[in-house]
């Protein structure tokens, strides 16, 4: 099931002025769903997931280029960031829009790295996770703090009880969630953290102590939609981590 996404029209007018279009954003909040659902049916996809895919794009990024030429999605773009240069010289050479549709999840490296390397060639868009509005389908337009506009908002959108606010909340935004998902969303987000220890944090941080990290975001969830109080989460983690 694909939940319509507001920031689609945005997406569609960065790829018809811009060669290259990075969507950044965490893991599972609908990159790679949003891109193939958008794509026309000559637009080639492949993921530097896959090893091989990732070895060719480092090795061998002519090559890679040839075999998927564009235009192309390219997913999970940050584990060849070679292939940023190549891609550079490419729409250099042909000058044409919408070439190239980037996706990454490990946003302080990707964007590093294609800041560098693709500075006046990208649109960026970086994708967060639901909101209220894709999930409830009304798909508002842009925030306005005019009376009418709040007024006409009201009136479109579904009224929710306090339980089934907080059932939302607690739920969250993860489009997995919405698409018949059967495991409870303590398994969901649990997996999810693991994946996220164990793809994203050692390559960003090196990590050395999962479990100390384990228990510092533990401190930082207790803090949550609070004012930040460096030294409240730092006597937290000292106690978890060490008494």
């Amino acid at each position: 099931m694909y939940i319509k996404r507001k920031i689609e029209d945005k997406l569609l007018t960065l790829s018809d002025s811009f060669p290259v279009v990075i969507v950044t954003g965490a893991r599972q909040v609908g990159k790679t769903t949003l891109l193939k659902h958008l794509s026309q049916a000559d637009r080639k996809f492949v993921s530097l997931d896959i090893p091989e895919n990732k070895m060719m794009a480092t090795f061998e990024p002519d090559a890679f280029l040839q075999k998927y030429e564009p235009p192309v999605v390219i997913d999970e773009f940050q584990y060849a960031p070679e292939l940023l240069r190549y891609i550079k010289a490419y729409v250099d050479k042909h000058k044409s829009c919408g070439d190239f549709w980037l996706t990454g999840s490990q946003s302080f490296v990707s964007m590093k790295n294609a800041s560098e390397s693709l500075a006046g060639r990208a649109g960026i868009i970086n994708l967060y996770s639901l909101s209220n509005s894709e999930i409830t389908g009304t798909l508002f337009g842009e925030y306005e703090t005019s009376f009418d506009g709040l007024q006409s908002r009201m009136n479109r959108a579904s009224p929710m009880s306090k339980r089934e606010t907080f059932e939302r909340i607690l739920k969250g935004g993860m489009p997995r969630l919405y698409e018949n998902f059967t495991a409870t969303n303590y398994d969901y987000f649990s997996a999810y953290f693991q994946t996220y220890l164990s793809r994203d944090i050692k390559d960003l941080a090196q990590v050395a102590d999962e479990l100390s990290f384990y228990k510092f975001i533990q401190v930082c969830s207790t803090l949550a939609a609070k004012q930040i109080s460096y030294e409240a989460g730092g006597r937290g983690c000292c106690f978890t981590i060490y008494c």
